[in-house]
C-alpha cells in the first residue's frame, strides 16, 4: 500500500500581494517558512520512502523544510505545478476581477465553463497531476509526500472523488500547508484527511 502526504507551499509574498501566482513564482514569508516547519514537526516521526515537489521554488522550498534531517532527494516535477493562468499570473486579483469580470467568475464559481485565452483549464490540471500519483502508487510502498499547489490538491480531490467539474470548489479550501492523505487501492485512493491544519499555530 502507498500512502500519500499531499500538502500546499507555504505562505508566499504574492499570497499577502493577493496576486495570482500561477507558473510564476515569489518567495516564502517568514509566516510561510514557519507553516512547512510546524508540518515538518508534525510528520517528524514519519519514515518516507520517497519525496515529491512542484518544480515551483516556493514549493521546492516547502519540500525542504518539511524534509527536515532526512538524508533524501527531492524529486521535482512540472506536472505538480500550479495551473497555468497566462495573463493573469503575476497581476493583482482586484484587477483581474474589474478586468476580465466573466471569467473570473467562471474560474471560482463556474469553473466547468472557465476557458482562458492563454493557460489552462482545471481539466488540463487534474489530467497531468493525477497521472503523478498513478506513477507514485506504481512506483513506491510505504509513506510518500507530495508538495503542490493549492488548485493541484483540489483537481487530484476532484479526481479521486469522481465529481464533476463544476463541483471542484467544493469541500475545504487548501490552505498553505494543510495536509491531506492518501491511501492506495485497487480502484485509485481514499481519502483519509482532506486539508487538515491542526498542526497550524498562531503567528504575531
Amino acid at each position: 500500500m502507498t500512502t500519500i502526504y499531499l500538502t500546499r507551499h507555504g505562505e508566499t509574498e504574492w499570497n499577502l500581494a493577493h496576486r495570482f501566482q500561477g507558473q510564476l513564482d515569489s518567495p516564502l514569508t517568514e509566516k510561510g517558512r514557519l507553516q512547512a516547519s510546524w508540518l515538518g514537526e508534525r510528520l517528524e516521526e514519519v519514515t518516507f520512502s520517497a519525496i515529491y515537489s512542484s518544480s515551483s521554488n516556493r514549493a521546492l522550498d516547502t519540500a525542504k523544510i518539511v524534509r527536515g534531517q532526512r538524508q533524501m532527494t527531492i524529486e521535482t516535477r512540472p506536472d505538480l505545478r500550479e495551473i497555468m493562468l497566462g495573463k493573469w499570473e503575476g497581476r493583482i486579483i482586484q484587477g483581474i476581477e474589474e478586468d476580465d469580470t466573466e471569467n473570473y467568475n467562471y474560474f471560482w464559481k463556474k469553473p466547468h465553463l472557465y476557458q482562458p485565452e492563454v493557460g489552462e483549464t482545471f481539466e488540463d490540471v487534474i489530467n497531468r497531476s493525477y497521472k503523478v500519483l498513478e506513477e507514485i502508487k506504481e512506483k513506491h510502498e510505504g509513506n510518500v509526500l507530495v508538495v503542490s499547489h493549492g488548485i493541484v490538491l483540489k483537481s487530484i480531490l476532484c479526481a479521486i472523488e469522481k465529481k464533476p467539474i463544476r463541483e471542484l470548489w467544493k469541500g475545504p479550501f487548501m490552505v498553505q500547508t494543510s495536509l491531506t492523505i492518501l491511501e492506495s487501492t485497487d480502484q485509485g485512493f481514499d481519502i483519509i484527511k482532506a486539508g487538515d491544519t491542526s498542526h497550524h499555530r498562531s503567528f504575531e
